[in-house]
């Protein structure tokens, strides 16, 4: 088993999702400058973007990372801008134990529910599910995977066997998708055994993680504290003397390397063959 420590700094943004939001400009935008450029320039008043880091979230999330880097001469870690970019350095481990403090489950992103109308905008729990097996069946038959999607990615794949979700301490498990992301897990594929704590309730035990991730997320809160991913770098590079390599991996996103994969498996051979047609 390879226990992976992975962290999204979104955690101690819970309070954003309260925002004004009249025509979705919260999610619709996918490029995060633009988004809260054009957000804020909508909700001018909204002096409480300075103020809505949840400080206990922030020192939990410390606290396990440093504990966890420490307790560890071996451990790997990694960091990155999305959570998909956590596949970039997982993905040749098996039998993955996958501990995830993050304010998104990221099994599922349910990037359909949205698509379908109703009458009093309610869903029974049978289209619910329905709805995220189709997204499951997609990544698995397609790859399609973002930072929503990366943890049903790796079960398509055989490799997950256990992932906990640390959540926010606001959250009720039958008000988020880890009825249906259980179901999958023991039901569709291989089996892997789904968590759902809060920093309360789960042990950490002795820290002794394989690896560790940490990302930022940032279409999920304001740039004005992007800057938060440098803390954790700055302290991974002081304990381990190592570079966080941020040149090398900030462009990186798996959501456009498997989007593109079968243009790219056209495109190869088919540049072949005209070089070996012009050569002749």
């Amino acid at each position: 088993m390879t226990k992976v420590l992975s962290i999204d700094i979104d955690y101690c943004f819970p309070n954003v999702e309260d925002w004004p939001n009249e025509d979705d400009e919260l999610w619709d935008e996918w490029h995060p400058t633009t988004k809260w450029n054009l957000y804020f320039a909508k909700y001018p008043d909204l002096k409480q973007r300075e103020k809505i880091i949840d400080e206990e979230c922030l020192d939990y999330m410390l606290d396990t990372f440093t504990k966890a880097l420490t307790a560890n001469p071996n451990i790997t870690v990694a960091f990155g801008l999305d959570h998909d970019y956590i596949l970039d350095s997982v993905l040749d481990k098996d039998d993955l134990e996958i501990i995830n403090i993050d304010h998104h489950d990221d099994f599922l992103a349910g990037c359909y529910i949205d698509k379908i109308e109703t009458d009093t905008g309610d869903y029974s729990n049978e289209t619910f599910l329905a709805l995220h097996l189709l997204e499951y069946h997609l990544t698995k038959a397609y790859g399609k995977v973002d930072e929503g999607s990366w943890g049903a990615y790796l079960h398509t794949l055989g490799k997950l066997k256990r992932m906990v979700w640390i959540h926010n301490g606001d959250k009720s498990e039958e008000d988020t998708r880890s009825p249906v992301n259980r179901f999958i897990c023991n039901h569709v594929g291989e089996y892997a055994d789904w968590g759902f704590a809060t920093a309360e309730e789960y042990d950490h035990g002795d820290y002794d993680y394989d690896h560790i991730f940490v990302c930022l997320s940032p279409q999920y809160f304001p740039n004005c504290h992007w800057d938060l991913l440098s803390v954790f770098m700055g302290i991974y590079e002081d304990h381990t003397g190592k570079d966080c390599k941020l040149e090398e991996f900030w462009d990186k996103r798996w959501i456009n390397k498997m989007a593109y994969k079968e243009t790219y498996e056209i495109l190869k051979p088919s540049l072949a063959d005209v070089k070996r047609s012009l050569a002749k």
